[in-house]
């Protein structure tokens, strides 16, 4: 039996009434194979910018054994409202610090001290920890690359790009160098997508890798309405932000709306751009926000819905994003402007169409499509659950994730 420590601070725990995402998956399935395994996450909720709390309100404890036996640890957290800034990194450094000092003080308290330590990525910061760890016990660090950090903060540089990134170099080369420097020192390498893959490879890491995409868990392909006199339901599940292209989505569907296609927008999730949406939609009767849903109120969206969008930007630099599990096992066609590893699984299974974020009228013109030919919307219905059922299912993915670390 392996001691496993999981280091990741921004995944929603299940004891907040959330959805099992990647490592409440990964942590359940080291378990359920005899391993002992502790979460050190954050009790600040990066999904809601609140402190972690239960359904019923109540403060999640600072340390506490969830259901499936797997131990879990709450950092205290500096908070952050946005997803991109200096103050969100200010809090990864000391997350990162504080999850150092009270790892090693729990294991001079008599805790094992553990044989693997998986790091997520981002945080940069938590892997120089887990190095200073593995110095000190003889850990194995499985650097796991969840996004392409610090190249996603690109899109955030004002125009003329080319000359704002080569003013910028002095200021990203410090974040760089950590990156490059945990993709070479791990041990292991994992992903959320080939791509990240790449990154890790082009810095010169030659270590054992793997791709594994956030999953579903099982395939709900509910039979959806093809009437045009009904109202076709689009959903978007996720932050908003910087990175997603909402108000090409709002504007899209008021442009429909005032041509009287029946058509609603529900979107699920906050951001720091919400108000600013909010006041965007005010004045249409098809838009509607519903903040933050536990995994139950999610279900009962996704099971209503007709059509799944994910509105990001390419710069975004995100290869496959937690919604396209979402959407696909729900059996819905998907609406997509990412480019790469995204556009690419949804145009192998032919479960959706890619659009211009930028665009509302490239927008317009895929809705229409899916609206106006039952046979198509049939067609990419199909694709979309085949999509799911061949590359995205828990039972398939988490045994052979858990088994490539062990090995």
């Amino acid at each position: 039996m392996a001691e496993i420590w999981i280091c990741n601070p921004f995944d929603n725990l299940p004891a907040e009434g959330a959805k099992p995402q990647r490592y409440a998956s990964l942590a359940e399935e080291f378990v359920k194979q005899g391993h002992s395994v502790t979460w050190w996450s954050a009790d600040f909720s990066h999904a809601k910018k609140a402190r972690r709390q239960s359904p019923d309100g109540t403060p999640l404890p600072q340390i506490f054994t969830m259901a499936d036996g797997v131990k879990i640890h709450l950092i205290p957290t500096l908070p952050y409202k946005k997803n991109i800034s200096l103050k969100r990194i200010k809090s990864h450094r000391d997350f990162a610090k504080k999850w150092l000092n009270i790892a090693i003080d729990t294991v001079d308290d008599g805790e094992l001290k553990p044989e693997i330590i998986i790091v997520s990525t981002p945080p940069l910061s938590t892997y120089k920890a887990a190095d200073t760890l593995r110095k000190k016990w003889g850990s194995k660090i499985v650097l796991d690359i969840m996004d392409a950090w610090p190249k996603a903060f690109e899109r955030l540089l004002p125009k003329p790009k080319a000359l704002t990134r080569l003013l910028s170099l002095p200021f990203f080369a410090p974040a760089q160098k950590s990156a490059f420097r945990a993709y070479c020192g791990a041990d292991i390498i994992t992903a959320i997508s080939k791509n990240y893959l790449d990154a890790a490879k082009s810095a010169g890491s030659k270590v054992p890798m793997a791709s594994f995409y956030h999953t579903c868990r099982k395939i709900t392909q509910t039979p959806r309405t093809q009437n045009r006199e009904k109202i076709w339901r689009i959903i978007y599940v996720g932050n908003m932000g910087a990175f997603y292209a909402l108000d090409t989505v709002i504007t899209a569907i008021k442009n429909l709306e005032s041509k009287n296609i029946h058509i609603r927008l529900d979107l699920v999730g906050t951001g720091p751009d919400e108000m600013r949406l909010r006041k965007m939609a005010q004045d249409s009767q098809s838009i509607h926000f519903h903040g933050f849903l536990n995994a139950q109120e999610l279900s009962g969206e996704l099971s209503l819905a007709n059509i799944g969008i994910i509105p990001m930007h390419t710069e975004s630099a995100v290869a496959v994003p937690y919604k396209l599990p979402d959407y696909t096992s729900y059996g819905l066609p998907v609406l997509n402007s990412l480019k790469g590893e995204c556009a690419s699984l949804i145009r192998q299974y032919n479960a959706g169409i890619t659009y211009d974020a930028n665009s509302p009228k490239s927008l317009e013109e895929a809705i229409l499509r899916l609206i106006n030919n039952p046979s198509l919307y049939s067609e990419l219905q199909n694709g979309a659950a085949n999509l799911a059922r061949n590359e995205f299912l828990a039972e398939k993915i988490y045994p052979a994730f858990a088994n490539f670390i062990l090995k």
